[in-house]
């Protein structure tokens, strides 16, 4: 399915929302101009208002998932591979809800969409993928390991989740072989050549800088608490998508004695939080880091604090802060997407009520948008399709499964091509030229917009979304849907190395 293609926007007369809630019976004939028969295949023609309102591609998405339900194809033939680098097994670096999620996508592809290449109308399928996964931990030869097998088995091209120090890369660059990256989190994600990050949110780039936004335009924060993973992405991500951005907006780090001048930078906001100031705390994995940088931060007596670590490391921090008596009426907390983790978030209660978490709105809940629109559609679909096809119920709510399922599908919407050869070039090919693209339950794709030297990055695009402690649910923060804190960081130069908080 390229994603310029002129047949997405053939007009459609008939109702798509009345086709997408029939499930998977069949439609009488009467029902509506645009009837679905089973046995013929799907008839429904694809929708340009759609085209419009969600996206270039969005009404052959909504055509694909409408016939599905009432004619669900199962991709038969020589599977083309797809390989996944997915980092799993590593104390507070773990995500395996990545993989499954991920796998989750593949099977409903496959199952249900009939693979790579189906023919709705005709009513017949394509070629499955075979998703190739290799698990590893943080650990060098694990990684060089897993990612000289994937080329080795020379996949289409390589999904890979979180390449955190930037070794495997070259590997596949070296092997010809195309890359799409899940969730950016260092220099080389975000700025090498043919390489597309398409996760919502932008990773690193998107979470941290909207962080920093959210805290100085919405909270207006004059004291900022910004506690930060010393990992090796979280080094980076701190210092250059965090720390640098504060900069230009005129804040003073605490630990130096006036505010740090940052070249090139041109925001709209540069300079507007002059006579504010923050604290940067780094944070190991070691349970006595965290409670140390948490007494550290809570000394500082800040008006806000920002955090963005793995899932369990986020929670033991917020359990120091408790202990030091933190409230979030008090001191409203922030945290980056990957700390989502719902049945983890319910055990603190009312206590982390009205803590906001940044990332792509959540698709647990598709009552936050509205009856019958695409989104809502594709967070049932998510919901129904992680449910029937993941082993572990509790991965759809954690945060990165949202990142493995959608951008699996976001893979197939610009692989599948009606019948024609698949490759991984024309796969990034068609990414190359994405500026508005419908994305599977998020924010439009853009690599076309991106810019250096972060321009691997496709969607960057962030909600901020407030935990509703008696709902059980996250829920977007009005006017903060969709923005981004990109600006902060125009024209400047990437920041490498540790920062230097001290002097």
């Amino acid at each position: 399915m390229k994603n310029q293609s002129k047949k997405f926007l053939i007009p459609v007369a008939g109702a798509l929302v009345a086709v997408l809630a029939l499930g998977t019976t069949t439609v009488s004939a009467k029902s509506n101009s645009q009837a679905v028969k089973k046995s013929a295949g799907c008839a429904l023609k694809l929708d340009a208002k759609l085209e419009a309102s969600d996206g270039v591609g969005a009404a052959a998405m909504a055509q694909a998932i409408a016939c599905a339900k009432v004619n669900p194809l199962v991709a038969t033939g020589t599977a083309v591979v797809i390989g996944m680098d997915a980092q799993e097994g590593t104390p507070g670096l773990d995500f395996p809800e990545y993989a499954r999620s991920a796998q989750a996508a593949v099977d409903y592809i496959n199952k249900e969409l009939g693979g790579l290449g189906a023919n709705y109308k005709a009513g017949t399928p394509g070629v499955p993928i075979k998703l190739e996964v290799c698990k590893h931990k943080l650990d060098v030869p694990e990684i060089l390991g897993c990612a000289n097998s994937l080329a080795a088995k020379k996949p289409i091209l390589v999904f890979t989740t979180l390449d955190v120090l930037s070794m495997s890369i070259p590997i596949w660059k070296k092997a010809g072989i195309p890359v799409v990256v899940g969730t950016p989190v260092t220099a080389m994600d975000f700025g090498t050549s043919g390489v597309f990050a398409i996760g919502g949110g932008g990773g690193c780039l998107g979470v941290h800088t909207s962080l920093v936004q959210y805290a100085s335009q919405a909270l207006k924060s004059k004291k900022l608490g910004v506690p930060w993973a010393d990992t090796p992405p979280g080094v980076f991500c701190y210092n250059d998508l965090e720390s640098k951005p504060l900069d230009v907006l005129g804040y003073t780090n605490s630990g130096l004695k006036k505010a740090i001048k940052v070249p090139g930078a041109t925001s709209k906001l540069k300079g507007t939080a002059k006579g504010s100031s923050y604290l940067g705390v780094s944070i190991t994995s070691e349970a006595t880091s965290t409670q140390a940088g948490a007494t550290k931060v809570m000394a500082y007596k800040p008006d806000a604090i920002i955090y963005s670590n793995a899932g369990s490391a986020c929670w033991d921090f917020v359990t120091a802060i408790k202990k030091l008596g933190w409230t979030q009426a008090k001191t409203p907390l922030v945290l980056g997407g990957s700390c989502i983790d719902f049945t983890t978030m319910e055990k603190f209660g009312k206590s982390i009520d009205g803590v906001v978490v940044m990332g792509t709105a959540s698709l647990t809940d598709p009552t936050i948008y509205k009856a019958g629109s695409l989104k809502r559609i594709e967070a049932e679909i998510y919901n129904a399709k992680m449910a029937a096809y993941d082993t572990t119920a509790t991965d759809a709510t954690k945060g990165f499964a949202n990142a493995g399922f959608t951008s699996l599908m976001q893979i197939w919407q610009m692989a599948n091509k009606d019948g024609a050869s698949v490759d991984g070039l024309s796969v990034t090919s068609a990414l190359s030229l994405t500026n508005g693209h419908h994305a599977f339950g998020g924010n439009p794709l853009a690599c076309q917009a991106s810019s250096k030297p972060y321009q691997s990055v496709c969607n960057p695009t962030n909600t901020a979304s407030r935990w509703d402690s008696k709902a059980k649910k996250l829920v977007p923060v009005v006017g903060y849907e969709a923005f981004s804190g990109l600006d902060l960081i125009a024209g400047t130069t990437l920041r490498v190395g540790r920062p230097d908080d001290s002097k």
